[in-house]
């Protein structure tokens, strides 16, 4: 799961990479002849399927079901980061944006989406969950969206 707009920057790059490998392995099979080594190709093609996937969920979070905020089922610390990043995605906010409408810094907010922290508090993760959940009700009855059941 892509997490940052760097992440996001360094994906892009290796789409187009890939893309070009893939372009001079089509022409090196070509050249020699070599018919048994389309599956190379199809590798090639699958990886960058993936990456360009991984781009889509970075880029329409909304249009997957798996980036719902699981925050009203979490039960487990371990599962906040990934619980932070769709939120925070689902809403389209970047890190910067969401740190600020929590108060606390882009560090440490890139920290909890890493799972890099010592420690959290659970009224600091239960904050973090509120405003989640304010934010998307601010939007939804802005945007005219029903909440969703």
């Amino acid at each position: 799961m892509l997490r940052t707009d760097q992440e996001r920057a360094k994906c892009v790059h290796q789409v187009a990479g890939w893309s070009r490998m893939k372009k001079s392995v089509a022409d090196v099979i070509k050249y020699f002849q070599l018919d048994d080594a389309n599956d190379v190709i199809q590798l090639i093609e699958n990886h960058i399927e993936h990456l360009k996937d991984e781009l889509r969920r970075y880029d329409y979070p909304w249009k997957y079901n798996d980036t719902e905020c699981p925050f009203e089922t979490l039960g487990q610390f371990e599962k906040l980061a990934d619980a932070l990043v769709a939120g925070r995605l689902r809403l389209g906010l970047n890190q910067t944006e969401f740190a600020k409408i929590v108060n606390i810094s882009p560090q440490q907010l890139s920290r909890y989406e890493k799972n890099q922290y010592k420690a959290i508090s659970v009224e600091r993760a239960i904050a973090l969950a509120r405003c989640l959940r304010e934010v998307r009700e601010r939007r939804n009855s802005a945007t005219g969206v029903k909440p969703e059941v």
